[in-house]
């Protein structure tokens, strides 16, 4: 009788587990602007804003909020310091009635920042765009400030001497006077300030 037989050797076994873990994964902080790193923007920078609302006579509350955001980036020594579009935070400061204008004061407190906001501390330079009657302060001889308004001249500066108001210059505040019986700020109208060294009063 023939009997087939089979003969393994060296044989090796060879084997595989697999385990699935659920691991939470580190939430990673969102990068910081540059801006959060320090308490206050660097002096002597433009900063280009628009109004967001409409600020104007009739319904107008002190204490209001008045938001505008930047019109373009913020740069210093080549560095983006808060983007184009950024919010800036501001209130209705005051709004008083003359014979016939309005004194109007607006005031931009901060930036606001995903790495945290930043105190506006700036001066108003100018509104780039005319107004109906609209005329603003900015420094002029110690002590004083003086009246431009929208497209204004070396000579229509001079001239504007002798309109000079005993005021102290507020960082972050603008003051408008507004000529007529009632006034409105469209959503857009344009702004360019200068930042303020934090060391100094403007």
């Amino acid at each position: 009788m023939n009997i087939n037989r089979s003969r393994f050797g060296n044989c090796r076994e060879y084997s595989a587990s697999s385990q699935i873990r659920f691991d939470e994964r580190p939430v990673q902080p969102a990068p910081a602007s540059p801006l959060a790193l320090s308490t206050a923007l660097p002096p002597g920078v433009n900063i280009r804003l628009a109004l967001d609302g409409r600020v104007r006579s009739a319904g107008a509350v002190v204490g209001a909020p008045v938001n505008a955001h930047l019109l373009s980036d913020v740069r210093h020594a080549g560095t983006v310091l808060a983007p184009k579009g950024t919010p800036v935070s501001g209130v209705l400061r005051q709004l008083t009635k003359t014979d016939s204008r309005f004194v109007v004061m607006i005031e931009f407190i901060e930036l606001v920042l995903p790495g945290g906001n930043v105190p506006f501390r700036a001066r108003l330079e100018r509104i780039d765009a005319q107004g109906p009657g609209v005329q603003w302060l900015v420094p002029g001889e110690a002590g004083l400030m003086r009246l431009v308004h929208y497209g204004s001249t070396a000579a229509m500066d001079d001239a504007a001497r002798s309109q000079q108001v005993k005021l102290d210059p507020l960082p972050g505040v603008a003051v408008l006077f507004v000529a007529g019986h009632s006034f409105d700020l469209s959503p857009g109208t344009p702004m360019t300030w200068v930042t303020l060294d934090d060391a100094r009063q403007p």
